[in-house]
This record gives structure tokens, C-alpha cells and sequence, in this order.
């Protein structure tokens, strides 16, 4: 897998982070890092997994799941994490 989206702007974003990434690290498994404007390096905050279907990653941590939808050339995921606003994550 070793597919890693970034997120580096949207209303889901909060003010005191430069970026949030998704690193697939397995075929399912994914990390959430969130890079903080004032750290050195970004900070792993949950590895979790992740399934596929068509053109939804639907990621999930016991009962609490979001999903995240493929744009139409396959660069970008579109999310709305706990409703908060929407992320949207770019292939690295």
C-alpha cells in the first residue's frame, strides 16, 4: 500500500495544525499523523483500519467510523470528520 494523502487547508482542519495526514500502511491499516505549526515533526494520533468499496475508504475505530470519497481523477479524498467540516486530502 504505502499511500499517504495530506490535508493542508478546509474547515475540518483546526487553527493549530499545518497539515493531517492518512498513511495506508497495509492492505488494513491506516495512521493518522497531525503535524502541529509549532512542533518539529508531525505526531501519530490513531492507527486504525480501513476498508474500500468502489470509491469510498471508509475508516473505523471500534463503533465510530467516517468516510472519505475518491474525487473524480483519483487525487483527492473528500472527508467530514465528527462533522466538523470538511478535509480534503491530496496523494502524496
Amino acid at each position: 500500500m504505502d499511500s499517504v494523502w495530506r490535508c493542508t487547508e478546509g474547515a475540518g482542519l483546526q487553527e493549530s495544525v499545518a497539515y493531517a495526514e492518512l498513511r495506508l500502511v497495509s492492505k488494513d491499516t491506516v495512521e493518522g499523523w497531525v503535524m502541529e505549526k509549532d512542533a518539529e515533526a508531525p505526531e501519530l494520533f490513531l492507527t486504525v483500519s480501513y476498508s474500500i468499496e468502489g470509491e469510498t475508504l471508509t475508516i473505523s475505530e471500534d463503533r465510530d467510523s467516517f468516510t472519505a470519497s475518491l474525487n473524480e481523477d483519483y487525487t483527492g479524498l473528500r472527508t467530514n470528520i465528527d462533522g466538523e467540516g470538511e478535509c480534503v486530502f491530496y496523494k502524496q
